[in-house]
Protein backbone atom coordinates (compact mmCIF):
# COMPACT_ATOMS: atom_id res chain seq x y z
CA UNK A 1 0.00 0.00 0.00
CA UNK A 2 2.88 2.46 0.64
CA UNK A 3 4.50 3.68 -2.18
CA UNK A 4 8.30 4.84 -1.49
CA UNK A 5 9.07 6.78 -4.38
CA UNK A 6 5.91 8.97 -4.38
CA UNK A 7 6.43 9.20 -0.65
CA UNK A 8 10.36 10.20 -0.90
CA UNK A 9 8.82 12.90 -4.19
CA UNK A 10 5.62 14.32 -2.00
CA UNK A 11 6.82 14.78 1.28
CA UNK A 12 10.89 14.84 0.70
CA UNK A 13 11.36 16.74 -2.49
CA UNK A 14 12.87 13.88 -4.24
CA UNK A 15 15.72 13.40 -1.55
CA UNK A 16 15.90 9.96 0.30
CA UNK A 17 16.96 6.48 -0.64
CA UNK A 18 14.40 4.01 -0.39
CA UNK A 19 14.71 1.09 2.21
CA UNK A 20 13.07 -2.27 2.79
CA UNK A 21 14.46 -2.95 5.89
CA UNK A 22 16.13 -0.74 9.25
CA UNK A 23 20.01 -0.95 7.56
CA UNK A 24 21.85 1.97 5.68
CA UNK A 25 22.11 1.76 2.00
CA UNK A 26 25.66 3.20 2.48
CA UNK A 27 27.05 0.32 4.48
CA UNK A 28 29.39 -2.52 2.75
CA UNK A 29 26.71 -5.10 4.57
CA UNK A 30 23.32 -3.92 3.05
CA UNK A 31 21.20 -5.67 1.04
CA UNK A 32 18.12 -4.09 -0.81
CA UNK A 33 14.84 -5.78 0.14
CA UNK A 34 13.04 -2.44 -1.01
CA UNK A 35 11.18 -5.64 -3.43
CA UNK A 36 10.47 -7.55 -0.55
CA UNK A 37 6.93 -5.84 -0.33
CA UNK A 38 6.57 -3.87 -3.58
CA UNK A 39 3.81 -1.35 -4.10
CA UNK A 40 1.08 -3.31 -5.18
CA UNK A 41 -2.77 -1.77 -4.81
CA UNK A 42 -4.62 -4.93 -6.30
CA UNK A 43 -2.45 -7.29 -4.04
CA UNK A 44 -3.32 -5.00 -0.88
CA UNK A 45 -7.01 -5.38 -1.54
CA UNK A 46 -7.00 -8.77 -1.68
CA UNK A 47 -4.89 -9.46 1.92
CA UNK A 48 -7.52 -6.98 3.24
CA UNK A 49 -10.41 -8.62 1.83
CA UNK A 50 -8.76 -12.48 3.01
CA UNK A 51 -7.75 -10.71 6.14
CA UNK A 52 -11.99 -9.83 6.52
CA UNK A 53 -11.27 -5.92 6.12
CA UNK A 54 -12.86 -5.79 2.44
CA UNK A 55 -14.53 -2.16 3.82
CA UNK A 56 -11.92 -0.92 4.93
CA UNK A 57 -10.73 0.75 8.87
CA UNK A 58 -9.89 3.43 10.67
CA UNK A 59 -6.25 4.21 12.22
CA UNK A 60 -4.56 6.69 14.17
CA UNK A 61 -1.66 8.15 13.10
CA UNK A 62 0.02 9.96 15.62
CA UNK A 63 2.94 12.39 14.28
CA UNK A 64 6.07 14.25 16.07
CA UNK A 65 6.75 17.65 14.92
CA UNK A 66 9.15 17.75 12.62
CA UNK A 67 8.32 18.82 8.75
CA UNK A 68 9.18 15.44 7.39
CA UNK A 69 7.12 13.76 9.49
CA UNK A 70 3.90 15.89 9.22
CA UNK A 71 4.62 15.85 5.25
CA UNK A 72 4.94 11.99 4.89
CA UNK A 73 2.04 11.77 7.34
CA UNK A 74 -0.09 13.37 4.82
CA UNK A 75 0.78 11.00 1.79
CA UNK A 76 0.85 8.20 3.40
CA UNK A 77 -3.13 8.64 4.63
CA UNK A 78 -3.91 9.74 1.00
CA UNK A 79 -2.27 5.99 -0.31
CA UNK A 80 -3.91 4.46 2.27
CA UNK A 81 -7.05 5.45 1.69
CA UNK A 82 -6.90 4.10 -1.40
CA UNK A 83 -7.50 0.89 0.23
CA UNK A 84 -10.28 2.25 2.34
CA UNK A 85 -8.38 2.85 5.48
CA UNK A 86 -9.05 5.96 6.95
CA UNK A 87 -5.92 7.33 8.75
CA UNK A 88 -7.03 10.11 11.54
CA UNK A 89 -4.07 12.24 11.90
CA UNK A 90 -3.31 13.47 15.43
CA UNK A 91 -0.20 16.01 15.04
CA UNK A 92 1.84 16.32 19.16
CA UNK A 93 4.38 18.36 19.72
CA UNK A 94 7.66 16.48 21.15
CA UNK A 95 7.11 15.54 24.42
CA UNK A 96 3.38 14.26 23.58
CA UNK A 97 4.53 12.12 21.19
CA UNK A 98 7.42 10.72 23.70
CA UNK A 99 4.87 9.79 26.26
CA UNK A 100 1.99 8.96 24.25
CA UNK A 101 3.61 6.80 21.42
CA UNK A 102 7.37 6.08 23.00
CA UNK A 103 6.52 5.62 26.49
CA UNK A 104 2.88 4.25 26.33
CA UNK A 105 2.82 3.10 23.31
CA UNK A 106 -0.88 4.49 22.60
CA UNK A 107 -0.67 4.63 19.09
CA UNK A 108 -1.80 2.93 15.87
CA UNK A 109 0.98 4.57 13.30
CA UNK A 110 3.59 6.82 13.87
CA UNK A 111 6.32 8.14 11.87
CA UNK A 112 9.78 8.81 12.80
CA UNK A 113 13.88 8.94 11.72
CA UNK A 114 15.71 6.61 13.82
CA UNK A 115 19.00 8.63 13.51
CA UNK A 116 21.69 6.44 15.63
CA UNK A 117 24.25 4.68 13.73
CA UNK A 118 23.86 0.55 13.74
CA UNK A 119 20.34 1.01 15.66
CA UNK A 120 19.30 -2.53 14.78
CA UNK A 121 19.84 -4.09 18.21
CA UNK A 122 16.81 -1.90 19.54
CA UNK A 123 14.26 -4.50 17.95
CA UNK A 124 16.06 -6.61 20.74
CA UNK A 125 13.98 -4.68 22.94
CA UNK A 126 10.70 -6.50 23.89
CA UNK A 127 9.13 -3.76 25.82
CA UNK A 128 10.41 -0.92 23.04
CA UNK A 129 7.86 0.80 21.39
CA UNK A 130 7.36 -1.51 18.14
CA UNK A 131 6.31 -4.04 20.47
CA UNK A 132 8.31 -6.77 18.82
CA UNK A 133 9.39 -9.69 20.36
CA UNK A 134 11.34 -12.28 18.74
CA UNK A 135 13.54 -14.62 20.42
CA UNK A 136 15.03 -16.00 17.20
CA UNK A 137 16.27 -12.00 16.26
CA UNK A 138 17.71 -12.09 19.67
CA UNK A 139 19.54 -14.66 18.61
CA UNK A 140 20.81 -12.93 15.84
CA UNK A 141 21.57 -10.10 17.77
CA UNK A 142 23.61 -12.54 20.53
CA UNK A 143 25.32 -14.00 17.54
CA UNK A 144 27.29 -10.68 16.08
CA UNK A 145 28.10 -9.11 19.61
CA UNK A 146 30.17 -12.55 19.37
CA UNK A 147 31.49 -12.56 16.08
CA UNK A 148 34.54 -11.07 14.77
CA UNK A 149 35.25 -12.78 11.76
CA UNK A 150 33.96 -10.03 8.78
CA UNK A 151 32.21 -12.84 6.53
CA UNK A 152 30.64 -14.35 9.52
CA UNK A 153 29.32 -10.85 10.70
CA UNK A 154 28.65 -9.91 7.18
CA UNK A 155 26.00 -12.88 6.87
CA UNK A 156 24.67 -12.08 10.22
CA UNK A 157 24.02 -8.62 9.37
CA UNK A 158 22.45 -9.53 6.16
CA UNK A 159 20.14 -12.35 8.57
CA UNK A 160 19.11 -9.62 10.08
CA UNK A 161 18.16 -7.30 7.23
CA UNK A 162 16.13 -10.12 6.94
CA UNK A 163 14.36 -10.87 9.25
CA UNK A 164 13.14 -7.34 9.86
CA UNK A 165 11.82 -7.12 6.53
CA UNK A 166 10.38 -10.46 6.20
CA UNK A 167 8.52 -10.39 9.51
CA UNK A 168 7.53 -6.32 8.77
CA UNK A 169 8.16 -4.99 11.59
CA UNK A 170 7.64 -1.35 10.74
CA UNK A 171 7.42 -0.19 7.16
CA UNK A 172 10.65 1.03 6.37
CA UNK A 173 10.44 4.04 3.80
CA UNK A 174 13.47 5.46 3.01
CA UNK A 175 16.66 7.08 4.09
CA UNK A 176 16.58 10.30 5.70
CA UNK A 177 18.73 12.29 3.61
CA UNK A 178 21.70 15.00 5.20
CA UNK A 179 21.69 17.94 3.13
CA UNK A 180 24.66 20.28 3.62
CA UNK A 181 25.42 23.50 1.51
CA UNK A 182 28.98 24.51 0.93
CA UNK A 183 30.95 25.90 -1.27
CA UNK A 184 32.24 23.77 -3.84
CA UNK A 185 36.17 24.64 -3.42
CA UNK A 186 35.73 23.07 0.24
CA UNK A 187 37.83 19.89 1.09
CA UNK A 188 38.24 17.34 3.29
CA UNK A 189 34.11 17.62 4.40
CA UNK A 190 32.66 14.70 6.73
CA UNK A 191 30.27 13.81 4.38
CA UNK A 192 28.85 10.45 6.40
CA UNK A 193 29.60 10.94 10.35
CA UNK A 194 27.77 8.91 12.59
CA UNK A 195 25.87 11.65 14.46
CA UNK A 196 23.11 13.68 12.52
CA UNK A 197 25.59 17.36 12.90
CA UNK A 198 27.68 18.54 9.50
CA UNK A 199 31.23 18.20 10.97
CA UNK A 200 33.41 21.10 9.20
CA UNK A 201 35.95 20.54 12.30
CA UNK A 202 38.44 19.24 9.39
CA UNK A 203 37.49 21.69 6.30
CA UNK A 204 39.74 23.61 4.25
CA UNK A 205 39.80 25.54 1.33
CA UNK A 206 42.98 24.24 -0.17
CA UNK A 207 46.58 25.71 -1.06
CA UNK A 208 49.70 26.21 1.23
CA UNK A 209 48.53 29.22 2.86
CA UNK A 210 45.66 27.57 4.29
CA UNK A 211 47.67 24.43 5.65
CA UNK A 212 49.92 27.01 7.09
CA UNK A 213 47.53 28.85 8.99
CA UNK A 214 46.21 25.87 10.04
CA UNK A 215 49.20 24.50 11.42
CA UNK A 216 50.46 27.09 13.05
CA UNK A 217 46.53 28.15 15.01
CA UNK A 218 47.02 24.02 16.27
CA UNK A 219 50.83 25.28 17.79
CA UNK A 220 49.54 28.17 19.42
CA UNK A 221 46.61 26.51 20.67
CA UNK A 222 47.78 23.04 21.53
CA UNK A 223 51.76 23.66 22.93
CA UNK A 224 52.55 26.75 21.92
CA UNK A 225 52.98 27.65 26.01
CA UNK A 226 54.67 24.85 26.98
CA UNK A 227 58.52 26.11 26.68
CA UNK A 228 57.88 29.40 28.96
CA UNK A 229 56.09 27.18 31.66
CA UNK A 230 59.62 24.66 31.29
CA UNK A 231 61.54 28.10 31.91
CA UNK A 232 59.96 28.65 34.80
CA UNK A 233 59.88 25.48 36.22
CA UNK A 234 63.83 25.22 35.57
CA UNK A 235 64.49 28.44 36.74
CA UNK A 236 62.19 27.75 40.11
CA UNK A 237 64.28 24.04 40.68
CA UNK A 238 67.30 26.33 40.18
CA UNK A 239 66.04 28.81 42.77
CA UNK A 240 65.54 25.43 45.06
CA UNK A 241 68.54 23.83 44.73
CA UNK A 242 70.15 27.21 45.76
CA UNK A 243 67.95 28.14 48.40
CA UNK A 244 67.33 24.73 50.39
CA UNK A 245 69.95 21.89 48.83
CA UNK A 246 69.51 19.09 46.69
CA UNK A 247 68.57 16.42 49.38
CA UNK A 248 65.61 18.29 49.96
CA UNK A 249 64.59 19.26 46.70
CA UNK A 250 64.99 15.40 45.64
CA UNK A 251 62.72 14.52 48.20
CA UNK A 252 60.02 17.23 47.73
CA UNK A 253 60.34 16.22 44.15
CA UNK A 254 59.57 12.59 45.12
CA UNK A 255 56.46 12.98 47.10
CA UNK A 256 55.56 15.74 44.07
CA UNK A 257 56.00 12.64 41.75
CA UNK A 258 53.97 10.39 43.47
CA UNK A 259 51.10 12.78 44.03
CA UNK A 260 51.20 13.35 40.73
CA UNK A 261 51.50 10.04 39.26
CA UNK A 262 48.49 8.88 41.81
CA UNK A 263 46.28 11.88 40.71
CA UNK A 264 46.67 11.51 37.11
CA UNK A 265 45.94 7.44 37.44
CA UNK A 266 42.98 8.30 39.12
CA UNK A 267 41.88 11.11 36.32
CA UNK A 268 42.75 8.94 33.62
CA UNK A 269 40.20 6.23 34.80
CA UNK A 270 37.37 8.30 35.45
CA UNK A 271 37.48 9.95 31.96
CA UNK A 272 39.20 7.34 29.67
CA UNK A 273 38.16 3.75 31.48
CA UNK A 274 35.54 3.70 33.15
CA UNK A 275 32.89 5.56 31.32
CA UNK A 276 33.82 2.87 28.36
CA UNK A 277 34.42 3.18 24.55
CA UNK A 278 33.28 6.45 23.02
CA UNK A 279 33.76 5.02 19.61
CA UNK A 280 31.91 2.10 20.31
CA UNK A 281 28.97 4.53 21.60
CA UNK A 282 29.41 7.19 18.85
CA UNK A 283 29.18 3.77 16.04
CA UNK A 284 27.14 1.85 17.43
CA UNK A 285 26.85 -1.73 19.20
CA UNK A 286 26.70 -3.22 16.00
CA UNK A 287 29.84 -1.24 14.52
CA UNK A 288 32.30 -3.83 12.88
CA UNK A 289 35.40 -3.67 14.57
CA UNK A 290 37.45 -2.25 11.07
CA UNK A 291 35.10 1.14 11.56
CA UNK A 292 35.75 1.30 15.73
CA UNK A 293 39.38 0.93 15.06
CA UNK A 294 39.45 3.60 12.55
CA UNK A 295 37.48 5.82 15.23
CA UNK A 296 39.91 5.50 17.59
CA UNK A 297 42.62 6.05 15.72
CA UNK A 298 40.86 9.20 14.89
CA UNK A 299 40.14 10.35 18.39
CA UNK A 300 43.84 9.20 19.23
CA UNK A 301 42.40 6.74 21.59
CA UNK A 302 44.39 3.79 19.97
CA UNK A 303 46.45 1.58 21.95
CA UNK A 304 46.40 -0.61 25.14
CA UNK A 305 45.07 1.29 28.68
CA UNK A 306 48.76 1.97 29.77
CA UNK A 307 50.25 3.28 26.14
CA UNK A 308 46.79 5.76 25.96
CA UNK A 309 47.76 7.29 29.56
CA UNK A 310 51.48 7.35 28.92
CA UNK A 311 50.23 9.39 25.67
CA UNK A 312 47.78 10.99 27.56
CA UNK A 313 50.47 12.53 30.44
CA UNK A 314 53.19 13.08 27.67
CA UNK A 315 50.34 15.67 25.53
CA UNK A 316 49.32 17.34 28.78
CA UNK A 317 52.92 17.76 29.78
CA UNK A 318 53.32 19.94 26.76
CA UNK A 319 49.76 21.52 26.48
CA UNK A 320 48.11 18.67 24.07
CA UNK A 321 44.45 17.25 25.48
CA UNK A 322 43.76 15.51 22.88
CA UNK A 323 40.88 15.34 20.51
CA UNK A 324 37.16 16.94 21.66
CA UNK A 325 35.00 13.66 20.93
CA UNK A 326 32.10 16.01 20.12
CA UNK A 327 33.72 19.09 17.66
CA UNK A 328 36.65 17.04 16.45
CA UNK A 329 39.08 20.07 17.50
CA UNK A 330 41.83 20.04 20.14
CA UNK A 331 40.92 20.28 23.33
CA UNK A 332 43.71 23.22 24.04
CA UNK A 333 41.75 25.16 21.58
CA UNK A 334 38.42 24.91 22.72
CA UNK A 335 39.76 25.57 26.24
CA UNK A 336 41.75 28.68 25.76
CA UNK A 337 38.62 30.44 23.82
CA UNK A 338 36.71 29.87 27.11
CA UNK A 339 39.75 31.10 29.20
CA UNK A 340 39.50 33.99 27.24
CA UNK A 341 35.79 34.73 27.35
CA UNK A 342 36.20 34.08 31.49
CA UNK A 343 39.12 36.52 32.18
CA UNK A 344 38.27 40.13 33.27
Amino acid sequence: ALDRRAIIDGAMFGYGVPIGSHFPPQSPDYIDLTGRYPYDLEAGRRLLAEAGYADGFTLRLKLPPQSYARRTGEVIAAQLAKLKIKVVIQNLEWPGWLDEVFARHDYDLTIVNHAEPFDYDIYGRSDYYFGYNSPAYRALLAQLQTASDPATRHGLLVDIQRKLADDAVNGFLFQFPRLGVQDARLQDVWINTPNQAIDFAAVNFGGAAGSDDASASEGATSGGWSVPILLVLLIGVAAALWRFGAPYVASRFGSFAATLLAATVVIFALIQVVPGDPAAYMMGLGATPQAIAALHAELGIAGSVPERYIAWVGGMLHGDFGISYVYRVPVAGLLADRFALSLP
